[in-house]
């Protein structure tokens, strides 16, 4: 049934989709059109409105507006803080205590272990767009952090073996050529 709230177009009961994370609606202005609104809301997500144009030539939905316009969320200053570290050091084999404390010479903010360690799992992605690999291991006396730099941010190798060709070597076209139709 047609409806203001988009959410109550989800067919079944309430309780569908009050137990989901996320919820999708993608909604055509009229029924022969290419424009259409995807409404998303969830509990990890901020409700958004995505106004969307179909291309039929590609079969690809682009975007034309977002509801948000609000600024991303600034990475957290650990994170910048943990880059100059480690581009010093290239990496750091420790306990959460012993990283806590060379971090404060670096930056003079007092974090407490626990908090670093937390705020290190909740920015694995970050860490990871910035070449930082972070594991946490238990050892039989202690609970160790190993950081180390993977990359130094140039694009140079991107850690990628070089490749050299092979010549004479058969190859398989991914798509028949126009000449094969």
């Amino acid at each position: 049934m047609n409806d203001d709230d988009p959410m109550n177009m989800i067919s079944g009961t309430t309780g569908i989709s009050g137990a989901t994370d996320s919820n999708f609606v993608l909604r055509k202005d009229r029924r022969g059109g290419s424009s259409a609104t995807l409404y998303c809301t969830g509990r990890d997500i901020e409700y958004r409105e995505l106004m969307l144009d179909f291309d039929s030539g590609t079969h690809i939905w682009k975007l034309i507006s977002d509801s948000v316009t609000a600024e991303p969320v600034p990475a957290d200053s650990i994170i910048s803080v943990l880059s100059a570290f480690l581009a010093e050091r290239r990496s750091f084999v420790g306990t959460a205590t012993e990283l806590a404390e060379a971090l404060q010479e670096c930056s003079e903010e007092s974090i407490a272990p626990a908090a670093l360690t937390k705020r290190l799992i909740r920015n694995r992605e970050e860490l990871d767009r910035r070449g930082i690999s972070y594991e946490s291991s238990r050892t039989r006396d202690r609970r160790e952090l190993r950081l180390s730099l993977t990359h130094d941010g140039s694009d140079e190798n991107d850690g990628k073996i070089e490749t050299v060709s092979v010549p004479n070597l058969p190859s398989q076209l991914s798509q028949p050529s126009q000449a094969e139709v």
